[in-house]
């Protein structure tokens, strides 16, 4: 007799692990099906070094509860590295006395607001909650570009915040939304941390309920879905939540449109950094003259190298080194574009994800909401 799933879950990443985890604790019956535990949230051997979200933000409601804080980042020791000078940051930032006011009052009006909409999207979800807003459905279909120009704060934005937004986010502003320069923008009143996230003992109330595989097709059949997977399983489930990056949730369930985004390779190196890169636990490079988007000098001395290209010379940065690791994500985000989807994408069908905003938190909330929403059906 085939089992028939009230519902399943595809993919591991932190949607999927918060909508079966929230699941999990209402004793609602559901399989996850994943090739890999934690999505973006990937270490090294040890737990200790992040090789994809590095920072959780003081905000993070739902987030900070399960993970362990580590070393906060000093913004005093962020570097800027464009055409062979290097700025430390805070000499930069009081460089326009009057935009750096004016920023950070939209950046503490926008804080508020924010906040406000992650409430609500826990109730009515992130496109709902957007499109009630008429500020931050603006802010999502505006170009940064528009924002900084209409504020008087182009020379701030372009000096400062584009290498953060590069750096960071790979795009500049030319290819971003207003909406994610004004949640880049709160670094500037948010503290951000190293941290760890157990996920063995975060999943440990449901281990038995995940399954190691990858879905390859994805059917209606009368009242139910039915799931194939690369393995060969055949699996039926009444709701199908779809938890992976949009390329994939693209192909599986045949969206119209996605948000785009670019590779990042990132190296994980131990070595001899170059005396003139040696200004700075973090810094960032101009995307004009360098792949090399970004670098952060961990704990133990080993850096982290982020690169637009995997094949790099490092000899310019360093003087010696050794790569640890190679982590390649494909994309890192899909974040260029003004597309905003629904959770609600069929007739018990969801969609949870960062499809529509950056942050570990926003895509934690969007597996909560769709969690509530189905059992409450």
């Amino acid at each position: 007799m085939n089992i028939v799933y009230k519902t399943i879950i595809v993919g591991g990443g932190i949607a999927g692990l918060s909508c079966a985890h929230e699941l999990s604790e209402k004793s609602g019956d559901f399989l996850l099906i994943t090739k890999d535990i934690g999505g973006r949230i990937k270490s090294s051997t040890n737990g200790e070094i992040n090789y994809g979200a590095l920072w959780v933000g003081s905000n993070y409601a739902h987030m900070n509860r399960y993970v362990k804080r580590k070393r906060k980042l000093n913004k005093r020791k962020i570097c800027l590295y464009f055409e062979g000078k290097k700025t430390p940051i805070l000499k930069v930032i009081f460089k326009y006395p009057w935009q750096l006011l004016k920023s950070l009052s939209l950046a503490i009006g926008f804080y508020f607001r924010y906040r406000r909409f992650q409430k609500n999207s826990e109730i009515i979800g992130q496109k709902q909650a957007i499109e009630s807003d008429p500020i931050l459905r603006k802010l999502y279909f505006q170009k940064a570009e528009e924002l900084v120009a209409e504020h008087g704060i182009v020379d701030f934005a372009r000096t400062v915040m584009e290498p953060l937004l590069y750096g960071i986010m790979t795009s500049k502003i030319s290819e971003e939304t207003a909406f994610q320069y004004q949640l880049m923008s709160l670094f500037m009143i948010v503290g951000a941390y190293e941290f760890s996230f157990d996920i063995n003992k975060f999943t440990q109330p449901f281990q038995h309920k995940i399954l190691t595989d990858e879905v390859t097709t994805i059917k209606k059949e009368d009242k139910l879905y039915s799931i194939q997977t690369i393995s060969g399983r055949t699996l039926k489930a009444q709701n199908v939540v779809i938890a992976t990056p949009s390329p994939i949730a693209q192909q599986l369930i045949g969206l119209s449109r996605i948000n785009v985004g670019k590779d990042v390779y990132v190296f994980h190196l131990k070595g001899e950094i170059k005396k003139e890169y040696e200004t700075g636990s973090v810094k960032f490079f101009g995307y004009e003259t360098t792949p090399i988007l970004g670098m952060a000098e961990e704990e133990d001395s080993s850096f982290l190298v982020y690169s637009l290209k995997k094949d790099i010379d490092l000899s310019q940065w360093f003087k010696k080194w050794e790569v640890i690791a190679l982590v390649e994500w494909h994309p890192v985000y899909n974040d260029i574009g003004k597309v905003l989807l629904d959770a609600h994408e069929g007739k018990n069908l969801w969609l949870i994800g960062d499809e529509n905003i950056i942050g570990l938190e926003d895509t934690f909330i969007t597996g909560l909401y769709v969690a509530h929403k189905i059992l409450h059906s």
